[in-house]
């Protein structure tokens, strides 16, 4: 049996959203988390917010997304790559996360904007597609309307944001920040 590093991702977001008791006295201080009191020296706040999942149909969801996209990155960049990619997705949406909080905080009162509970793997799946759709630079077909790749992820975020305007917005911008991030960093 073949072990990738998508499939042990998959198997660790299922064990710790099923919250077995001493899993989740570690990630109760993580259900709601506020990125603008990110603490550096405290490293699993890099990590563990988005090992907590809402509900079992969007870890389920994010489960077939990462499996799709994941693998594709893992074939193209081999395992060592890739772990340096989701590294840089964890801790670069983080801060991105801790830096547009801080933003939205200081422009906005609606605390909406900058308090978060943390949708699982959405940010991280967001880093990873944006990167995805970055390298196959071409234009698709979204519904019959041709559409570049590159702006495939953002008309994503514009409809998430009609359809549920309550949504993590800033945390989703961070994903998409940290994707664009990494395939800078890839290219170069």
């Amino acid at each position: 049996m073949n072990i990738t590093i998508t499939k042990v991702l998959i198997f660790l977001n299922i064990i710790i959203s099923i919250k077995p008791p001493n899993i989740h006295n570690l990630i109760k201080d993580y259900e709601i988390y506020n990125p603008s009191e990110l603490e550096i020296n405290k490293p699993y706040n890099l990590f563990i917010p988005y090992f907590y999942n809402r509900n079992v149909l969007g870890c389920l969801f994010n489960m077939i997304i990462l499996n799709y996209i994941g693998t594709i990155m893992e074939k193209k960049y081999g395992k060592i790559v890739y772990c340096k990619i989701l590294f840089l997705c964890f801790t670069l949406t983080s801060f991105y996360g801790y830096f547009l909080s801080l933003i939205f905080k200081n422009l906005f009162e609606y605390p909406i904007f900058y308090n978060s509970l943390y949708s699982g793997f959405t940010p991280i799946i967001i880093s990873l597609r944006t990167t995805y759709f970055n390298i196959l630079d071409r234009i698709l077909l979204v519904f019959g309307i041709k559409v570049h790749s590159k702006n495939i992820i953002w008309l994503e975020l514009l409809l998430l944001n009609m359809i549920n305007p309550n949504h993590d917005f800033y945390i989703h911008l961070a994903g998409i920040l940290s994707g664009h991030t990494i395939f800078n960093i890839l290219q170069n």
